[in-house]
């Protein structure tokens, strides 16, 4: 007989999660209480955005097994989606019970407490995540964006340079210490971070986008041009690549 759960899985972990859902699909109507194959279905139509599909099977994994921390964590993430902040912090506080070990769900309460306001409380979180996983990028990013907001630059940028050596190609920290650098007046060092991270995160638009801006503003326009003509090579549907060379072009 096919394992459905296997099927499902290689296709999620290929990068083709639409392709794993009829499979996971199979594995709910054999058995309706698989708390594993909801979570995964969950977890595929929290990160598509259908927040309703996400939840009806979420809380049909959480029934079937209030132990599931990872499905407590998805269900923090629909709540998150719907603007349910306390919803979301109460469903990552018991993620965070029920799985001691792992980074991500205090990192998750930890941005939630951030976006409330308690930046003190989401730092002491970022900072567990890092005791539990030393490996983890995301927490040391989280903790420059902090940093930064209050203006702590010096410290921001430290955080995000860890951030980065943890992850060479995280591109939402390199993206974070260019902006930090583009903020202290320090273009060169800008151009630099974007540059690396068109370089080792080609698929990420706003890398181009921030790289195009820092030229302009230096003088170099066709500089800028070349980045556009450079993300639209990779992705010629950008919509904001396509607008910005035409106005570079039309000057």
């Amino acid at each position: 007989r096919r394992n459905y759960f296997k099927l499902g899985a290689a296709f999620y972990w290929a990068g083709y999660p639409e392709q794993a859902l009829p499979y996971l699909d199979e594995v709910v109507r054999q058995t309706p209480e698989n708390d594993k194959a909801l979570n995964a279905i969950g977890q595929i139509h929290l990160d598509r955005g259908r927040l309703p599909q996400a939840r009806s099977f979420l809380e049909r994994a959480v029934a079937a097994n209030p132990a599931l921390g990872e499905a407590w964590n998805n269900l923090g993430g629909v709540e998150l989606g719907a603007g349910n902040l306390d919803a979301a912090l109460r469903n990552y506080r018991r993620a965070i019970a029920l799985l001691p070990k792992a980074a991500y769900p205090l990192v998750n309460a930890g941005e939630i407490e951030a976006q409330r306001g308690d930046a003190n409380a989401g730092a002491k979180l970022f900072l567990r995540a890092l005791e539990v996983d030393p490996k983890d990028a995301e927490a040391p990013n989280q903790l420059g964006m902090l940093a930064a907001r209050e203006g702590r630059n010096a410290e921001a940028k430290e955080w995000f340079e860890k951030a980065i050596a943890l992850r060479r190609d995280y591109a939402g920290a390199i993206n974070n210490l260019g902006v930090l650098y583009s903020q202290m007046g320090q273009s060169n060092d800008a151009v630099a971070a974007f540059e690396y991270g068109v370089r080792v995160a080609p698929d990420d638009e706003v890398l181009y986008m921030n790289l195009g801006r820092i030229y302009v503003k230096l003088g170099e326009r066709a500089k800028a041009r070349d980045v556009m003509l450079r993300l639209l090579e990779r992705k010629p549907d950008n919509a904001a690549a396509a607008k910005a060379l035409r106005e570079l072009e039309g000057r």
